[in-house]
Formats: structure tokens, sequence, C-alpha cells
């Protein structure tokens, strides 16, 4: 039986309306053993029969057997496996990977077939050996001289261990010495195989070869045998077994690093793009939320619900574990009273004066970041985290260890308390203010807000009548015992009055024991009382929580479901009204917003066209490794692998590079990195590896769009 059989084939070429004859009616025989030489003039379709014979290009008419099978059903798929498995290929033009090295174009070939890497390396150097380029073994392709390229193109032909080897002019490009060499090479693998090859020049390759076929006008005219073939039984060629995703990623590692400069240019594209996305994208978080203004005396942020019982009962152990274990919720803060505590103070750092106002912070998300002095410990100790003036940053020790009077204000009520505190430490952000509490400052806050919360009668009893005293901060000072009382110089009277010594001060129906404060170091507006009497005026009961959300879009549906289970739920954040600085912000943002999109997309399409321009000159390579027999499924593969790999090593490079900054420049980059929540960088990250396999994809869909044939013929021109 023939190896290959042609039938009546034809080949037609169709551009641009016009139709061209490749071959007509060919009918031949080639068996195992067979050196054939196809000769005729140039135009004559021996290129093209080459190429069918390969398949490389399809007929349109007749029949093609291989082994007796019919070809004309054959779909991609099935060439694919002809050629990988069938075929092994020499060029007049080499079609060797330049930039791979001699052993590393021959051990890919060895590759494709699923051969292991020992095995592979191991029988590379064997066959290299076997046609004379051991000493050049490390040089690369394109170091090669020709005759040492059309060698190394029969060295990957052998490796692949096919039955038939087709050449095209594979001495067109020699000198007349080096292409006797390549054809006596040619003449001594072909024992046992099918070697075809097509010349111009018959009369340089009569000595070596079997049989001679000549074309004319795409027909054959002569079909001749010149000596017998040798007929000797090749052993089967072994199945190897690899995985492709292994034997695609392995390629893909191949061309990054063979070719060094391509792929330093695609990391820099890929790390800019990146870059600029996370920077652009995190600077526009931080810009949204500076842009948020709370428009009433709630520490308003989206992520906040007020809860509170309909029967208007104290909160219970039972109520919070059943809020607690909602889906939609974070964390529960039962010191509700402390989250809309704000706090106001005029700063002075080097010359510059700051008006400072900000809400408790009751979070960790200070932990990491750098201090400027230490953290607070006592009752009266806090921390700042604010914005100062550009290069203030050096100064903040200025302000630190000395008492500075706050006024503290609460939502209920209608007046701010002077307090004296010591701030400890500093904390550079460039977002909205904030106060950072010791546990024990946080406790004494709250205990007082409990107190202030739900009210308290304290009068004023003199010769004339009784005066309330409205709105002052009641704290436990551990100094007194009893129904003692210390009262600041500027709560109510001056001490120097002598009305103020007949002054009974009568606190929720208790005649108090006052003093005034002679150190003076007493916030306006404070009283201090008994460590004993404060804790009969604090309510132990919570009546409200603050419930913070995973996600601010839930809000809705958790009011929702809280009111089914007997709740009333607030939103400060959504459910103020709104007013018109509230709707400038609203527009402002929405323009911010289209902008930032605006802007990543340009950065995408910028970055798509740069590395689609890197792929497409290597389309040659990855031409070549089709020919060799990598299925157009596994070269898919292998671009995707390339492009992401690079994407992914950029996306690492930037996390690595983030912390660092953050590190050397808190004030610029924590702000931002803040800013990024985990959904923020997943969808970062999927969009920003979306684009990297959109190249791959469309650059696959380019290679696809004509077949092998033209993209040689195109990588030819």
């Amino acid at each position: 039986m023939s190896m290959i059989k042609l039938a009546n084939v034809s080949k037609y070429y169709h551009n641009e309306g016009t139709v061209t004859l490749g071959l007509r009616k060919i009918n031949l025989e080639l068996n195992l053993g067979e050196f054939v030489a196809v000769t005729g003039e140039s135009g004559s379709g021996k290129s093209t029969l080459l190429n069918v014979l390969s398949g490389i290009d399809t007929y349109e008419d007749g029949e093609m057997f291989l082994d007796g099978e019919e070809t004309s059903y054959y779909d991609n798929a099935d060439w694919e496996e002809y050629r990988r498995d069938s075929v092994g290929f020499i060029f007049q033009n080499y079609n060797l990977i330049d930039s791979y090295t001699v052993l590393r174009n021959v051990e890919t070939a060895l590759l494709i077939q699923g051969m292991d890497k020992k095995n592979r390396i191991s029988k590379a150097k064997a066959i290299i050996e076997r046609v004379g380029l051991t000493s050049h073994m490390r040089h690369r392709a394109s170091k090669l001289s020709g005759g040492e390229k059309q060698r190394l193109s029969i060295a990957r032909a052998l490796a692949k261990e096919t039955k038939i080897i087709v050449a095209d002019e594979p001495t067109g490009n020699l000198d007349s010495e080096s292409g006797k060499k390549i054809l006596k090479l040619l003449s001594e693998v072909s024992d046992g195989r099918l070697v075809i090859i097509v010349t111009h020049n018959f009369e340089f390759a009569e000595p070596y070869v079997t049989r001679k076929i000549r074309l004319f006008d795409g027909e054959v005219v002569e079909d001749k045998i010149l000596k017998p073939s040798t007929v000797k039984e090749i052993p089967e060629k072994p199945e190897y077994k690899m995985r492709k995703i292994i034997k695609a990623m392995t390629i893909a590692f191949y061309n990054l690093l063979s070719t060094p400069k391509k792929t330093l240019l695609m990391f820099f594209v890929a790390l800019i793009t990146i870059l600029f996305v996370f920077l652009d994208y995190g600077s526009y978080l931080v810009m949204s939320d500076d842009l948020q203004e709370s428009y009433s005396n709630l520490n308003a942020y989206p992520e906040r619900l007020i809860v509170t019982r309909k029967d208007q009962e104290p909160m219970t152990a039972d109520d919070y574990d059943l809020i607690d274990g909602l889906f939609e919720v974070d964390n529960i803060i039962k010191e509700d009273l402390i989250v809309d505590t704000m706090f106001t103070a005029s700063l002075s750092i080097d010359q510059n004066f700051y008006y400072f106002d900000g809400f408790p912070c009751l979070t960790g998300k200070y932990d990491i970041q750098p201090i400027t002095g230490r953290k607070p410990t006592g009752e009266n100790e806090l921390a700042l985290a604010f914005n100062p003036y550009s290069g203030d940053e050096d100064h903040l020790a200025d302000i630190l260890n000395e008492p500075i009077e706050f006024s503290v204000s609460r939502r209920d009520e209608y007046s701010s308390i002077g307090r004296v505190f010591e701030i400890v430490g500093v904390y550079v952000t460039s977002g909205e203010s904030e106060v950072i509490l010791s546990e024990a400052g946080l406790n004494a806050l709250y205990q007082s807000a409990k107190v202030s919360s739900f009210g308290y009668e304290l009068k004023s009893v003199t010769a004339f009548g009784e005066n309330p005293i409205n709105y002052q901060l009641i704290t436990s000072d551990p100094a007194l015992s009893g129904s003692d009382l210390l009262i600041s110089s500027y709560t109510y009277y001056n001490p120097d009055d002598p009305n103020f010594l007949t002054t009974e001060i009568w606190l929720n129906g208790t005649k108090m024991d006052p003093a005034y404060d002679s150190t003076g170091k007493m916030s306006y507006g404070t009283i201090n009382v008994s460590p004993a009497f404060f804790e009969t005026l604090v309510i132990a009961d919570d009546f409200q929580y603050t419930v913070n959300l995973k996600d601010s879009g839930d809000a809705n549906r958790l009011m929702s479901k809280l009111f089914d289970y007997g709740y009333y739920a607030f939103s400060p954040y959504f459910d103020q009204p709104m007013n018109f600085n509230a709707l400038l912000t609203t527009i402002n943002k929405l323009f911010s917003s289209i902008g930032v999109y605006l802007t990543i997309f340009v950065i995408y399409i910028i970055a798509y066209l740069v590395i689609r321009s890197i792929m497409l000159s290597k389309r040659h390579d990855y031409t070549i490794l089709r020919i060799v027999g990598m299925k157009h499924s596994e070269l898919k593969t292998i671009t995707k692998g390339e492009i992401l790999t690079v994407f992914f090593v950029a996306f690492v490079f930037i996390l690595l590079l983030f912390i660092a900054l953050v590190m050397v420049y808190p004030v610029t980059m924590a702000p931002i990195i803040d800013s990024l929540e985990f959904l923020d960088y997943l969808l970062l990250t999927a969009a920003t590896f979306a684009v990297g396999a959109l190249i791959a994809w469309r650059f696959n869909r380019l290679m696809t769009k004509k077949s092998l044939f033209m993209n040689l013929k195109v990588e030819g021109e």
C-alpha cells in the first residue's frame, strides 16, 4: 500500500475574483523508501504540490489518501495531527525560530511530540551531533551560516521521527559545496522514509534521488524511476503523554526567555498599565471619600445603620446575636453613642494654624501605619489622624504632649463641651480627619455619653430662686467621694462672687457639696463627681446599636429585614435630607467617575495596541510552531500564557512596589491603599487580566483568518 496517493487532485487559488490554477488532476502514488525530486519551471506547481502533500495547504477536487485513508473530510485538527505525527519540514528559507538556540529548535520539535525534558534533551543532542552542529549547540539560529541553518532544519525534521520528510528548495540559498552536503545528508536519512524535495536544478540532485517527477502548468508530465528505493521498516514512534497545558506553558516560557527585549517591553507596558490603573482608581476612591459631606451632626458613612427596637426596650444579648448573625452585617458597635462624638480644636504646627474636626475611629485601620509619637493609653490621651500642609510632616511632634482643649459634642447635645486631652500621637492621612482614643478613653467617653444622652436634672438654688444648669459634661473623678462635686471656673459662677458660696447645687434630687477647680485645668462645661455617685447616673442598658454593613448596597435590604424582625433601622448616610450642596457633590462624583473610567479605558486601549504589535512581530515563530506540529488550540494557550505570565509578574511587582511606597511615602500612598477594598483589587485584577486575554484572543483570531500556507507566504514576503 502506498504511503500517499493522489487521485485527480486539483488546487485553485482565489484572489479578488480571479481564479488561478495550482494543480490539475494530479495522479501519483508515493511510497516509503523513495527519495523523490519534483522539478519544473517556476509557476509549474512544484511548491503547491509539496504544500498539499504535507498538509500545509488544502485541495479542492479529487482525493488524497494517507495509508489508504481518505482525507477529503479532514478538518483543521486532523491536518494538525498529520503534520505533527507524519511530516518533517525542510524549507529553502529554513523557517527556524531564530531567537532559539540550535538545541532549543530541535528540542521544541520533541516537546511538541510530548517527550519529557530529560529524554528530549538527550535525543536532541544526539541528532545535532549527527548533522554536525555539536559545536554550535548553544548558538542562536540567527547566527548560523546558510548551510548550518539547513542542517539544523534537517535535524529538526529528523527529531520528529516522521515517515515523510518534505523539502522545498533545500539547496536554493546554498553554494554548491554546501548544497551537495545537504543532499547527501537527505539521501542518508531517506532510508525507509519517503523524502520529497522540490528543486529547480535536477542535475544537482540527480545523483541522490530515486525518482523524478516533472510538472508543467500544474500537471504531471514526467514520472520516472531512476533507481530502486530501499524499503526499510521504521519502528513505530512511541506515544508520549504530556498534559497540553504543561507543553504549552513550557513553550511560552521558552518564547519569553528567548526574546528578552520584547519580553521586557511587554513587561514594561503591563507594569505601566497596572500602575496607572491602580493609582488612578485608588485616587478616585480617595477623592470620592473627600467629596462626601455629612449634612447632619451624625457620623454618616455608607456602611452604617442605626438600629433600635420597635418596642423601645433596651437591646439584649439575644438582639445582638440575631443581628450579628445576619449575612449583610460586618460588625456591631454597642457603644453607638460614641460614634457621633465630634471633636474640634485649633492646632498650631510650625506657625501654621489648623481647625481640626473629626469623629472617633472605632476600627484598627491605623494600626499598621506609621505614627509620630505613640498610641494613646490613658483616659485623657488621644491621637489625631489628619492631613497637614505640605512640608509640615517634619514638625508634627510640635503639638505632642501638650494639653489641648477639644470641644466635644454629640448628636443629642445642642452645644459643645470643652475637655482637655493630651495629643500623644499623629497619623498623616489624606482622607477625613479622625480621633483615635485608648480603650480607657473610649469607655470613659461612652459612660459619660450614657449619662448626658439620657438626661439628668442639674440646678442651682440661691436666695433668688432655682436655675437649671444645662448641657454639662459629667465625668467620674477618683479623687472625689460621696456627694462631692467639682465644678470648673467657667461653668456657672465666678468664685469671687460672694453669692457663689451660698449657692446650692442639686443633681437628680441630691444636694451636692460643690467645690471650685482652683487649678484651672478643668474644661468649660465640665462637672466631676465621685465614682460611686457617677454610677447612680449611668444608664446600664444599651438602647441602640451601630450596625456596619459588609456592602453599603445592602442597606435597604437589611433595613427591611430588620423591620420584619422587630427593629427600626436608619441610615444616616442615605436617609439624610438632600440639599443643594449634596446635589452638586453627586454631580461632581458622577463626572469624576466618568473621567476615571474613561482614563482607564484609554490606558487599556494603548496597552492593547502596543502588546498586540509585539505579538505580531513574533507571528513568524508561532507559524513555525504550527508547521512543526503544534495544534492551534495549544498555540492559543501559548499566546495566552505569554501575555498573562507577563501581566502576573507585573502585578506582583506592583503589589510589592505599593508596599514599599507605603513604607517610604505613607502620606501619599496609605490613603490610596486604604481606599481599595478586596473587591476593588479583585475587579481591577480581573479587568487587567481580561485585557491580556483579549489581546491573545484577537491575535489568535488573526492567526486563523488565513491558512497556514497564507501565513507562511506573508512571512516570506
